[in-house]
């Protein structure tokens, strides 16, 4: 530093060193003003985060009241409600329990239906074993009655990572972001403190790693989630960049994963055998072929497995469909990828794969839908940078989110079930053709893909 840069220096620091004590009259009229004109400039995230704050405290003084009170408010307000509260929570902490006994938990686990308060009273357990192997960290006095204490906690945490995620400065996207946090799906995973509620965390957590330390420690994320549970570890789709490093941590993780799920596919088979497979308030590619077989054996017009036989058949032809249509317009899915920051970007590929996959493996609750959430930010970015086909592709497909958000609020009627699901598989579509331009244009060379490098 020159002298002359030295001296214009000084009086910064003078200024910092002398000015008068937040703790005095002096600084505290000046310390006012700043706050208020933070909150002036900043008043819609202001609001937003407020807003949010009422939701949660509005859930938790419903969820605290009498049963009776509670199922029938928090019913009509879509959640379904269990007569036990924290049921997903205490689910899971029974089995935990249970496990310390060396009972085969994924074959018989009677704590597990008493804890969940609903028949049959022996519910397998259906969370893969890495999921055993973390909750022995707890101390052995742990039991389900926990669930009462860390089901308000893991509903907190959720909020503040989602709030996080969808704060902006933008009107419109604020009402659409409330929308979503008071929707069924969310009301459903919040009564239930669903254990996907903590992997939201952690995606929320490995994506705001990104480009902070290092990217070793968002990739240590990406493959903590995939012990955790196996569809998450996509997220690291949102973490390549178009160099060596990120090229060979990609093959890391994934030959990691897949030397997990060698030593667990005894485990994932009855992880799928004792997962519900029904259609009511579930999305997934065999949901409508379910309904529709449910309704034709109704009416005694054909078995209902018929239906649903033809249900992964039909996947996989739209699937090939799929890739082609993505093929074809690879240009268009790659100029949309790049209407937004990188963050935006990472986190709608995040959400685009995990939503991808969970529903191409099978009927999945509606809780979680909560990962569309990651979309959102980079379709309000590129709504709002685009005057061209990707702004009505934008506004399309944020209408989209918000249907299914909210049709699961009509339950079991046939008209929005089936309009749901077509919703759901018009999602899938896009956002599988998305994802793998993305992963095609990341594992390519730069000589043979140049428009995304000129993008980046």
């Amino acid at each position: 530093m020159d002298q002359r840069s030295h001296q214009e220096h000084l009086p910064n620091l003078a200024d910092s060193i002398y000015s008068p004590s937040m703790d005095s009259p002096q600084g505290m009229q000046k310390r006012l003003p700043t706050a208020l004109s933070l909150i002036s400039r900043n008043r819609v995230q202001f609001l937003f985060l407020s807003l949010v704050i009422v939701i949660g405290a509005g859930f938790f003084a419903i969820n605290n009241r009498p049963t009776t009170i509670r199922m029938a408010v928090l019913g009509r307000l879509g959640a379904q409600p269990l007569m036990t509260r924290y049921a997903d929570f205490r689910f899971l902490l029974a089995g935990i329990e249970t496990s310390r006994t060396e009972v085969d938990i994924w074959t018989t686990c009677k704590p597990c239906g008493t804890a969940v308060g609903i028949p049959p009273n022996d519910r397998p357990f259906n969370y893969p074993a890495a999921v055993i192997g973390l909750g022995r960290i707890f101390p052995a006095t742990t039991t389900p009655d926990d669930a009462n204490w860390m089901g308000p906690l893991i509903d907190s945490a959720f909020l503040l990572c989602a709030a996080l995620l969808l704060l902006s400065p933008h009107r419109l996207q604020t009402f659409f972001s409330l929308a979503l946090l008071v929707s069924p799906p969310v009301l459903l995973g919040l009564e239930r403190a669903n254990y996907d509620l903590l992997i939201f965390c952690l995606v929320f957590i490995n994506l705001s790693l990104i480009d902070r330390w290092s990217n070793s420690w968002a990739y240590a994320t990406a493959f903590g989630l995939g012990l955790l549970k196996i569809y998450p570890v996509v997220t690291i789709l949102g973490l390549l960049r178009k160099t060596k490093e990120s090229l060979r941590w990609f093959v890391a993780v994934i030959a990691a994963e897949l030397v997990f799920i060698a030593f667990s596919l005894k485990n994932i088979h009855a992880l799928a055998r004792n997962s519900a497979r029904g259609w009511n308030s579930q999305y997934g590619y065999p949901v409508e072929f379910l309904a529709v077989g449910a309704a034709g054996a109704r009416f005694r017009r054909f078995p209902a497995h018929i239906a649903s036989d033809l249900a992964l058949p039909f996947l996989f032809v739209f699937c090939v469909v799929t890739v082609l249509i993505a093929w074809r317009n690879r240009e268009f899915l790659l100029s949309f990828l790049f209407k937004s920051g990188h963050k935006e970007r990472a986190a709608f590929l995040a959400g685009a794969t995990i939503f991808s996959v969970s529903f191409a493996l099978g009927t999945n609750y509606n809780y979680r839908l909560i990962f569309l959430m990651f979309t959102v930010p980079h379709l309000f970015a590129a709504l709002w940078n685009s005057k061209d086909q990707t702004q009505r592709v934008s506004r399309y497909l944020l209408g989209v989110v918000l249907a299914v958000f909210w049709l699961t609020w009509f339950g079991s009627n046939p008209i929005t079930v089936t309009l749901e699901s077509g919703l759901t598989w018009l999602l899938f579509g896009f956002l599988s053709a998305t994802s793998m331009v993305a992963l095609y244009s990341a594992l390519s060379s730069p000589r043979d893909n140049p428009s995304i490098v000129a993008q980046a």
